[in-house]
């Protein structure tokens, strides 16, 4: 984040949303990205139609991806890195000017020294607390990532909501009420989901519907100069109610909180359906999209 030089050649090791979020925004600034990861795919808690989408998008703004792949050995050279990977194709050795690692995080904690005090943690690190972020001693509060929250500012934000009705409020907020709420990967276009899978929906024996339609019908996308992507909508059959949703085009990252909005007071998809919406807007795809209940 602090370079004042363009990077010609990032490798990224990581192929979580952060990864993929640097990736597309170097590469929109002009660098050849490579991506390397363990893992046979992207995104795998996504719907596995718009993240096939989404790689054919990545790879024609020139992302190359090492999936299935190792890296095994990393030296510094006099203009940048070398790396050795192991691939399903064999050994191959690459040269970039830097070295981007996104393999996860964990809480921030070190400098707390805990292990001087009684206050417990769990098995990553993170600050145990009960369901109002109060930890095993009376008093002590813990919130965010450190107490092991979804990592997101916004739930952050959250958690000061609940610690703060807890404390000085009417004692009702706590981690079981939650409102329902969405997340974003911010790729070109961006990809946001609330709610279940269709995968996780025949896990559960739970039935539903599927409405879908291409991004490029929605007219603020030929407007923007960006019409890549899609919708899915996942609905009850019989109640029409909103069991997910993913997002997978312009501004995405607003449209998908008028559903978060949806579900959580148990509108169905026909409020959405109807619903006049300023034009020219992506949101008025839902519009088109719910019309296709029947």
């Amino acid at each position: 984040m602090e370079k004042d030089k363009q990077l010609k050649k990032l490798v990224i090791l990581g192929s979580g949303p952060i990864g993929l979020e640097f990736a597309s925004m170097y590469t929109q600034f002009g660098s050849h990205v490579t991506i390397i990861d363990k893992s046979p795919k992207i995104l795998g808690k996504f719907e596995p139609e718009i993240v096939q989408q989404a790689k054919n998008d990545l790879e024609e703004d020139g992302i190359s991806f090492l999936l299935e792949s190792n890296l095994i050995a990393v030296s510094d050279t006099l203009n940048g890195v070398a790396l050795t990977v192991n691939t399903p194709s064999g050994v191959k050795k690459l040269q970039a000017d830097g070295l981007l690692v996104a393999t996860g995080r964990k809480a921030n904690v070190a400098d707390l020294h805990s292990e001087r005090t009684s206050i417990k943690t769990g098995s990553h690190g993170e600050i145990l607390v009960n369901d109002t972020l109060e930890t095993n001693v009376k008093n002590i509060y813990a919130l965010g990532d450190v107490a092991g929250s979804s990592q997101f500012t916004y739930i952050s934000l959250d958690d000061w909501r609940i610690m703060v009705n807890h404390l000085y409020g009417d004692k009702t907020r706590s981690r079981l009420n939650r409102p329902v709420f969405a997340s974003t990967v911010f790729l070109n276009p961006a990809i946001s989901s609330v709610g279940q899978t269709e995968a996780q929906l025949k896990e559960a024996g739970i039935p539903y519907k599927v409405l879908q339609m291409l991004t490029s019908s929605v007219p603020k996308s030929q407007v923007i100069g960006n019409p890549r992507g899609s919708y899915k909508e996942l609905i009850d059959p019989h109640t029409h109610q909103i069991l997910g949703t993913t997002i997978y085009a312009e501004e995405s990252f607003e449209t998908i909180n008028i559903i978060s909005i949806a579900m959580q007071n148990h509108l169905s998809a026909e409020s959405l359906r109807d619903q006049i919406y300023t034009h020219p807007t992506m949101t008025e795809a839902l519009n088109d999209l719910f019309a296709q209940i029947e």
